[in-house]
């Protein structure tokens, strides 16, 4: 009997120094959630991290912990966006598409 894939998530220390607990276990759904039917990536990665990312330390503008959405993941400094992009996007053969995009830096 073949089991589910579990979770993997991976404690990060992003370049800026932020906290970031991450999925990386690559599953059948992620690909249906960011490819359509001719292999294109079709979702932004900010909604594909949103799925991703179990815990961070980033603070909004009040000392509080950042809620985990994808406004806020476009808010990340770009090196750590580009970093967890990298990071889930990788094992797929996805990393050149999975830099920041124009569309991405919006907010």
């Amino acid at each position: 009997m073949v089991k589910l894939i579990e979770e993997r998530v991976e404690k990060l220390k992003m370049p800026s120094g932020a906290t970031v607990e991450l999925d990386t276990a690559v599953t059948g759904g992620m690909a249906e959630d960011m490819f359509d039917e001719r292999g294109q990536l079709k979702a932004p990665v900010s909604t594909i991290l949103s799925n991703q990312i179990r815990s961070w330390d980033y603070e909004d503008g009040h000392g509080s912990i950042a809620e985990i959405n994808q406004k806020n993941i476009r808010r990340i400094p770009p090196a750590d966006f580009n970093f967890l992009a990298e990071k889930v996007m990788a094992p797929l053969g996805m990393i050149a598409e999975a830099q920041v995009l124009p569309d991405e830096k919006k907010d």
